[in-house]
């Protein structure tokens, strides 16, 4: 079954939640683990492939609350302080530009920008971070239109959550 379908199985059937750990793919080129805890909440997937170069990420899934939560990680390695001090600020298109009181464009953190949306930190894969944790956050959003998507983390992980 797929990670999806396990977790409808507890969020809709009211199957019973119990502490497990299982190996479920959710995609066709890696496997994630998914963690249940007794409080409900379920870690579909982590995102430490390569944990001393890139970003950490986990994402879970809580029935009780109705929320699809992603958290990072702060700050641990030497290449993640070197991103912190990049503080240069780049300009990108603001999300928000469609409101007349919000600029077009935004400045943003160069090395949080970078860790998360450019490719040269995910290693050669064709999608960066940010697309590698929609592609496993919208599925889920969409298979549940109630929940909210929770974004957290510490530090650096903070920082990347905003």
């Amino acid at each position: 079954k797929s990670a999806i379908q396990m977790i409808h199985r507890r969020c809709v059937e009211g199957a019973p939640v119990t502490p497990s750990m299982t190996i479920v793919a959710l995609s066709n080129d890696r496997a994630q683990y998914e963690l249940v805890y007794s409080s409900g909440l379920t870690i579909v997937a982590f995102g430490d492939d390569n944990s001393e170069n890139q970003l950490v990420y986990s994402i879970g899934v809580d029935c009780g609350r109705k929320r699809v939560i992603v958290a990072f990680r702060g700050t641990i390695t030497k290449r993640d302080f070197f991103i912190d001090a990049n503080f240069q600020m780049t300009s990108q298109l603001n999300p928000l530009a469609y409101d007349p009181h919000q600029d077009p464009l935004i400045n943003i953190h160069k090395g949080f920008y970078d860790y998360l949306f450019n490719q040269n930190y995910n290693l050669g894969k064709a999608n960066n971070k940010f697309d590698e944790i929609i592609g496993i956050a919208f599925p889920l959003i969409e298979k549940y239109p109630d929940f909210r998507l929770y974004a957290t983390g510490h530090s650096l992980g903070g920082a990347l959550s905003t």
